[in-house]
């Protein structure tokens, strides 16, 4: 059977990247090695709400959840088209060549509130993960999420968002 490694921090003195909710710090366990059976890592959705976002700014989240290094069937990525009037975010979804764990829904226009409620309620995951149509996240964001899960019975956590994408600035 294949085994997956999660990292580990090596030290007390490293800085976690993922919080507790109420921001309780992740207890520090220097370790050796996690593996752990492919088969029983979480299965995340990735619910991404978009609402008039040009394709490629789309596009460019997809590339980034697709650049992921877990597994690619451990996870699914909801794409929630939030009644744009252009197909911006099917053209994105299209110029990947429709990868099976990318699912595309378009609805009605109701917030990102909404389109994120109904992430959730298509989504199959045992873990539910959310970023926004304008995000790149880090490669090992997902195998960090993982980690904190099957490793503290936590119930959610949440973590630093820094800029990288310049086109919402405001000069």
């Amino acid at each position: 059977r294949e085994s997956w490694k999660i990292p580990c921090l090596q030290s007390s003195t490293e800085q976690p990247s993922f919080y507790w909710v109420y921001q309780q710090p992740v207890q520090v366990v220097p370790c050796t090695s996690h593996a752990y059976d492919i088969a029983n890592l979480p299965r995340i959705s990735v619910v991404v709400p978009t609402y008039r976002r040009p394709a490629t700014t789309i596009k460019r989240t997809l590339d980034a959840l697709m650049a992921q290094s877990y597994p690619h069937d451990a996870f699914e990525i909801m794409l929630i088209d939030d009644g744009s009037p252009k197909n911006e975010a099917e053209e994105a979804v299209r110029q990947l060549g429709w990868p099976p764990n990318v699912h595309y829904f378009k609805t009605s226009h109701g917030g990102a509130a909404s389109a994120r409620n109904q992430g959730i309620q298509l989504s199959h995951g045992e873990i539910v993960a959310f970023t926004d149509d304008d995000c790149a996240p880090e490669s090992n964001w997902l195998q960090e999420i993982a980690a904190v899960f099957l490793r503290h019975p936590i119930g959610g956590t949440g973590g630093l968002t820094l800029p990288t994408v310049n086109e919402n600035a405001i000069v």
